[in-house]
């Protein structure tokens, strides 16, 4: 009996143990540990999505999920369990009530780690002041949007393009303004103005920029001196006049009167003719301006009143000619 006993005990240690390493053989040795977050690169992203994350850590294993979590739970766009130790994934647009910072996330079957991480709200532009400058470059424009970061403490910004050229300089004033210099463009386009961000995303204002012809300038007029009646016809001399508007008469700090008409001869020279103004003379301005604004030459051409006859003598003389004097006034 006792030896049966014996037998039977032995039967069923045998049993358990041939349980226990089947058990053993088919589970992995890491199966029970649950995985750990120690960095995450980098670590501010934006959260309109796109950008690569590598997250490292331990216990890796059977990952089936990682997410973005403050709100709500985001799982990411892709991800690739690069070894144990190591993910590479690829960050999901997130909505407006997961911006800002939050956590992200490891889900295993045995459990999951978080790490910290910000989503940084996508940067707008809602205006360019002024909307328009010379085409020479050099204008100094006020961009107003937001998302560009504190200047001192954590700016944003690394680059801002017209039509796809760098600007000259820019300054971040806050989060929301930025001083900007115009790079040079071509005359007559209109283009957009783009912004980029550490974090890698872009944002466009698009056909937010005209580009204009450069300010004429007036530099002499030729004749100088004409009637107040008008009618003298002068040669004007200066630059970049191109899609002229008007050429205009007046006094200096005064009002001007429009030349009886005019013709561009070319970029740097218009035939016009002056005006009829009021007075017995003075010294008048010229102005030309063109689609990009004026250019005024002061005191450049000077009124004087037309003669006048006032008494003649003798009054009387024969009409075959021959007075020996006349005497006009």
């Amino acid at each position: 009996m006792f030896a049966k006993g014996i037998g039977t005990f032995r039967k069923v240690l045998l049993v358990c143990m041939a349980v226990l390493m089947q058990a053993w053989l088919t589970v992995p040795a890491h199966a029970q540990a649950a995985p750990t977050i120690t960095s995450v690169t980098p670590t501010t992203v934006a959260a309109s999505g796109g950008a690569t994350i590598v997250i490292t850590g331990t216990d890796f294993i059977n990952v089936t999920d990682v997410f973005f979590s403050k709100f709500s739970n985001t799982s990411v766009a892709s991800y690739t369990v690069d070894s144990p130790t190591q993910i590479t994934a690829v960050m999901p647009a997130l909505s407006p009530l997961n911006y800002g910072t939050g956590s992200i996330a490891v889900q295993t079957a045995t459990g999951s780690a978080y790490a910290q991480m910000t989503a940084l709200a996508p940067a707008t532009i809602t205006s360019i002041t002024p909307a328009f400058g010379d085409a020479s470059g050099g204008t100094q424009v006020v961009v107003q949007g937001s998302g560009f970061g504190d200047p001192y403490s954590s700016p944003l910004v690394t680059a801002v393009k017209f039509g796809g050229v760098a600007a000259t300089s820019f300054t971040i004033q806050n989060d929301n303004f930025m001083s900007v210099t115009v790079p040079a463009g071509t005359a007559g386009t209109v283009v957009d103005v783009e912004i980029t961000r550490t974090v890698g995303d872009t944002v466009t204002l698009q056909s937010s920029f005209t580009y204009l012809a450069p300010l004429p300038t007036v530099t002499g007029i030729s004749p100088a001196a004409g009637p107040t009646n008008g009618g003298t016809t002068v040669v004007i001399t200066g630059t970049n006049f191109v899609n002229v508007t008007s050429v205009d008469f007046g006094l200096n700090g005064g009002g001007t009167t429009p030349a009886q008409s005019f013709t561009v001869n070319s970029p740097t020279q218009i035939t016009a003719v002056t005006p009829s103004v009021g007075g017995t003379g003075h010294a008048a301005l010229i102005e030309v301006r063109t689609a990009s604004g004026s250019g005024t030459l002061y005191n450049a051409f000077t009124y004087a009143p037309p003669p006048t006859i006032s008494n003649v003598s003798p009054s009387t003389g024969d009409i075959g000619g021959g007075n020996e004097r006349h005497h006009l006034r």
